[in-house]
C-alpha cells in the first residue's frame, strides 16, 4: 500500500490518537515552534510539507496570525480534514494535493518562502529522496529563510533502533494507546524509510544550509532545522 493510501485511510482516526502515538507531543511541538527565528508579527510566507490534517499549520497560525500559509499533502482526506481544522483562523491558507518531491518547486507555487516546515513525514522517503528534497527546500527558500523540522531518525544502530522502537510501544501504551491504535499505527510504519540524524543534518549542509543543528531528541523523536543565508 502507498504512503497515499495509507494515510488517506487512517485520515479519520489520526487526530484521535497523536497524543498518544506521540508520547513526547508538547514538547516536540513546543520545540518546533520555539526555534522559529521570526518575531510573531512577521507576515511570513510558510510551507508545510505533508501538512496531514492541518496541526502544525495551526500551531504555526497560532503563533503567526498575519502569515500565509500553504500545505501540501500527497493524502487528499488529510487535507479535507485540515481545510475544516483551519476553519476558523484569519490567516490566508492554501491546500495543494500534490506529491512534493516532484518537480522543483512545490505544486502550483512559485514565489519563495520565510519558512518551510514538515512534520513526520520526510522519513518516509527513501535516503536519496530525502537528500533532494533539502536541496529543493534550500532553493525554495527565500535568503534568511529556514526549514524547521520535527520528524524521527533510524537508531545509529540495531540495538539502539530497538531500544527506540521498544520504549514508544512502552510509553504509548503508557499514555492509554489501544492495541487496534497500535496495529494501525504499525501500519503506518511499514511505508517508513527512516535515516540516522547525523546523515540527514550532513545532507542539510550538503544542500547548502547554514546553522544547522538538532534542537531535540527524545528517542526516535528529532526536531532540528538550517538557514538559508
Amino acid at each position: 500500500m502507498s504512503v497515499q493510501s495509507v494515510f488517506n485511510k487512517y485520515a479519520g482516526q489520526y487526530d484521535q490518537s497523536r497524543k498518544k502515538l506521540i508520547p513526547c507531543f508538547d514538547d516536540y511541538y513546543q520545540t518546533m515552534l520555539e526555534v522559529i527565528p521570526f518575531g510573531q508579527d512577521s507576515a511570513l510566507e510558510v510551507l508545510d510539507l505533508g501538512a496531514g490534517t492541518g496541526l502544525v499549520a495551526g500551531l504555526v497560525a497560532d503563533n503567526y496570525p498575519g502569515a500565509r500559509i500553504t500545505l501540501v499533502d500527497i493524502a487528499g482526506e488529510m487535507l479535507a480534514k485540515a481545510r475544516n481544522a483551519l476553519a476558523g483562523y484569519d490567516n490566508n491558507f492554501e491546500f495543494v494535493t500534490a506529491d512534493y518531491v516532484a518537480g522543483e518547486s512545490f505544486g502550483p507555487v512559485e514565489r519563495g518562502f520565510d519558512l518551510i516546515i514538515s512534520s513526520l513525514s520526510i522519513h518516509h522517503l527513501e535516503d536519496e529522496t530525502k537528500s533532494n528534497l533539502f536541496r529543493k527546500i534550500f532553493a525554495n527558500l527565500k535568503p534568511g529563510g529556514v526549514f524547521v523540522n520535527a520528524d524521527q531518525a533510524l537508531g545509529e544502530t540495531e540495538a539502539i533502533e530497538k531500544v527506540n522502537h521498544n520504549k514508544w510501544l512502552e510509553q504509548a501504551r503508557a499514555l492509554g494507546a489501544t492495541e487496534q491504535e497500535l496495529a494501525a499505527s504499525l501500519e503506518r510504519m511499514r511505508e517508513d524509510r527512516m535515516a540516522p540524524l547525523d546523515d540527514q543534518l550532513q545532507w542539510l549542509r550538503e544542500a547548502g544550509f547554514a546553522e544547522v543543528t538538532c534542537w531535540y531528541k527524545n528517542y526516535s523523536f528529532i526536531v532540528y532545522s538550517g538557514m538559508k543565508r
